[in-house]
């Protein structure tokens, strides 16, 4: 397995460590943990979970956690519980721009400030996903609204709230799970959309990552027809090309490898041009997508920070964990999600073998 064990947040079994997870983490101390309701009962006994882990893996392990309000809510206790969805904010933001965009700050403060106490580092949101009223139901009301522009200002005064209050949010899901037709928690959810509407709808991580975020969550999404405009490129018609819209979204020409181009240089060059195309069109989950991660999230967006891939544990990616790490951190990810503890034993057990 080539992952290292450091490009990993991992999910904890209850509210005290195990004897085997303490072995785990002096062996081969992880990059954080993430918790969950499972690991919450109280302040005291949250924070000497924390302590616990930072014994025995080092005092900058992160830990994360998913805090987005509404019905993502994982600490049972003030300021976390009983905190409007995103789509509240979204709603108000119709009619009070600036009321709205002061909320979202004045919320994500004061969790913020709640969660550095607790010992927490990062908090997975905001969920930057645009509504879509056809779209499964997993995002519905996590989404701030239905408009890219709205989500992405409001986005940015969430992110704006957690930075002052000491802590990394984490934008997801990229490039947008609102359209998605399932839950990727148990299925393989797919997108029936064009390239120019998915580049479109994800402004919002643009915009966040202007704003200088540092963390984007992928998701476990396959994007079908934008894969089949792709394939535009491989019949050599350039009117097909899947970033034909880019002009319209960003105002300037996107570029391109020169091996993409339309100029006939010979068999060779086409043979070339095919395998790259070949690796856009596969039919991957954004998590295992290089042309998602590399092409669009880094060279085209300019995002420098950590990618994170969405639960590896999750259906969205199948069911061998050490497969689906590989392909995410060949298609770009850097930090890798196992939130279930049967995954987490699972990484263990092939690391443990090799120290």
């Amino acid at each position: 397995m080539q992952q290292n064990v450091r490009h990993f947040i991992i999910g904890l079994r209850g509210k005290v460590l195990e004897t085997e997870e303490r072995r785990w983490l002096k062996e081969a101390p992880p990059l954080g943990v993430i918790l969950f309701g499972r690991n919450i009962e109280n302040p005291e006994q949250l924070q000497s979970l924390l302590d616990d882990v930072r014994a025995c893996t080092g005092k900058n392990t992160w830990a994360a956690i998913d805090e987005e309000g509404g019905r993502v809510n994982r600490i049972p206790w003030l300021p976390f519980s009983d905190r409007r969805p995103a789509s509240g904010y979204g709603q108000l933001m119709r009619h009070d721009p600036d009321s709205a965009k002061q909320a979202v700050y004045a919320d994500s403060l004061s969790v913020g400030q709640a969660l550095k106490a607790l010992g927490f580092t990062h908090n997975c949101a905001p969920v930057l996903d645009i509504f879509h009223p056809h779209g499964h139901g997993i995002i519905g009301e996590r989404a701030y609204a239905a408009d890219a522009s709205m989500v992405g200002k409001l986005g940015k005064a969430c992110m704006r709230g957690f930075a002052d209050a000491g802590i990394e949010a984490v934008g997801k899901h990229f490039p947008g799970h609102g359209r998605a037709n399932a839950d990727s928690h148990i299925a393989v959810p797919e997108v029936n959309a064009p390239l120019d509407t998915l580049l479109a709808e994800a402004q919002p991580f643009h915009q966040l990552i202007d704003e200088g975020t540092k963390h984007m969550m992928t998701a476990h999404v396959i994007y079908r027809a934008s894969l089949l405009q792709n394939s535009g490129w491989m019949s050599g018609n350039p009117t097909l090309s899947p970033f034909s819209g880019w002009n319209e979204v960003h105002g300037g020409p996107m570029e391109r490898n020169s091996s993409l181009e339309m100029g006939q240089s010979g068999e060779a060059d086409r043979r070339s041009r095919v395998s790259q195309e070949a690796r856009l069109i596969e039919p991957r989950v954004a998590t295992w997508s290089s042309f998602w991660l590399k092409d669009v999230l880094r060279r085209q967006f300019g995002f420098t920070g950590h990618i994170w891939s969405d639960d590896l544990c999750m259906a969205g990616v199948g069911n061998d964990i050490r497969g689906a790490a590989n392909k995410a951190l060949d298609a770009g990810c850097d930090v890798l999600l196992a939130c279930e503890p049967q995954g987490v034993a699972d990484i263990y057990t092939a690391i443990i073998r090799k120290i």
